[in-house]
């Protein structure tokens, strides 16, 4: 692995009842037992796992990508080199902001991304370009968009849009980031224009919040389907 992907990150959860050890007393620390500090602190873990300052310029490979719950695309999975099989994320920052990524498929380029962030540098809008008909970059696919709860800081939807079209699908989070609900949205005074099997999707949590299903509803409420 490379050196700079490997460091120790003490993370503080509830009050020090003893001495922080000697071994790691010299490391810098981030502590969650002060909740107002609770999203700047999440933003300084996720920077400190991208293993990217506020200065970086330049490009890493990543076998995947995420919009953190703080609206920042983080890769997942850091690697040397592009996969010559499979998916493979580069992503280029510019001045500590992540400016495009691009995806490759079995070592070639399929899509690019590019993002518009508010003025707290947080994602609000996630394009993805592919290769249309004529061979040019268009965007061909639904267009994110992302809205943050004004106390928290913290992901509340994510909307799903094809361009020009009315109907579209919303994704609910929770204070801690994750999916309760997806609905699916139509304009005001405009017809449908695409079909969805199910007109409201929950997701289901275990009491550790590890997902354990979800239950797809129609129009009227009823459950339609429980996808195992």
């Amino acid at each position: 692995m490379d050196k700079r992907e490997s460091y120790i990150l003490p993370v503080v959860v509830q009050p020090l009842v003893k001495n922080v050890p000697d071994r790691i007393a010299h490391l810098h620390r981030i502590d969650f037992t002060k909740r107002k500090f609770y999203s700047h602190n999440v933003k300084r873990m996720v920077d400190k796992i991208r293993g990217v300052d506020g200065s970086y310029s330049g490009s890493r490979w990543y076998k995947g990508l995420n919009i953190s719950n703080l609206g920042q695309p983080a890769g997942i999975g850091p690697t040397s080199q592009m996969a010559s099989l499979g998916a493979s994320y580069n992503i280029v920052w510019n001045s500590g902001i992540v400016s495009r990524v691009n995806v490759y498929n079995n070592g070639t380029l399929a899509h690019y991304k590019q993002f518009e962030y508010d003025d707290q540098c947080r994602v609000i809008e996630n394009k993805m370009y592919s290769l249309d008909e004529s061979g040019a970059w268009a965007v061909l696919d639904d267009v994110w968009y992302y809205t943050y709860n004004p106390k928290t800081g913290v992901r509340a939807t994510k909307t799903m849009r094809y361009l020009g079209e009315a109907t579209a699908r919303i994704v609910y989070y929770d204070a801690l980031g994750l999916p309760t609900t997806e609905e699916i949205v139509t304009d005001a005074g405009r017809s449908p224009d695409r079909e969805f099997p199910y007109f409201r999707k929950v997701f289901d949590y275990d009491a550790n919040g590890n997902p354990t299903g979800e239950r797809w509803f129609d129009q009227s409420g009823t459950i339609i389907s429980v996808p195992e």
